[in-house]
């Protein structure tokens, strides 16, 4: 009896609501158990910080919008939000009607340069959408992702991620475009897609 009393009172809606609201006023789910545990009737079983925590994450996987700023530089050298958009998935449609609306906005201006993570998706909308603006990979984004790509190599050969190294931090496009010439034959990258995805 007790375990479908609680089942009753974790699952219902004031509870799960009460959960939420707490949460939403920065409440951790150690804290919203107590308050919860300390509002039910004897007869129900005490709310677990585990529940707390599902009944949080399943409340925020209902806002799964994905927030894309168009953030540039003005000709004074500082970054300024051009504006941005709330957008209900991550797929090639989507991002084609954004930039088209992003043009829109910008009076048929197109911009020069565009920098963005490595979505497929969006490289391809800009493709379509922006076909002479300049895309570029983030640095941020490369670096974050370079150690899971390259760690075969670097397990593999190793004096790569020396070689990898100087490659990146080439001073001249007539050295980095030598150096990758270089690191192709020595380290047969044509195998590796993501290098030689970043490479173009």
């Amino acid at each position: 009896m007790k375990h479908r009393s609680h089942w009753k009172f974790h699952h219902s809606m004031s509870c799960k609501s009460l959960m939420v609201e707490l949460g939403q006023s920065g409440l951790k789910p150690s804290q919203i158990k107590k308050v919860v545990n300390a509002m039910k009737t004897q007869c129900e079983a005490n709310v677990t910080s585990k529940q707390c925590v599902d009944v949080l994450s399943e409340e925020r996987k209902q806002y799964k919008d994905v927030i894309s700023p168009f953030v540039g530089v003005n000709h004074h050298g500082q970054s300024i939000l051009f504006g941005g958009a709330l957008l209900e998935n991550e797929n090639e449609e989507t991002f084609q009607w954004l930039f088209k609306h992003f043009l829109k906005c910008m009076f048929n201006k197109y911009p020069s340069a565009i920098i963005t993570d490595q979505d497929k998706a969006m490289r391809n909308a800009i493709k379509k959408v922006f076909p002479n603006t300049r895309h570029r990979y983030c640095a941020w984004h490369i670096k974050k992702h370079h150690i899971e790509h390259l760690r075969p190599l670097v397990t593999r050969y190793s004096h790569f991620k020396e070689s990898y190294k100087q490659w990146v931090k080439s001073d001249s496009i007539e050295d980095f475009e030598a150096e990758w010439e270089v690191m192709c034959v020595k380290y047969n990258l044509e195998n590796n897609h993501w290098i030689t995805e970043m490479y173009k």
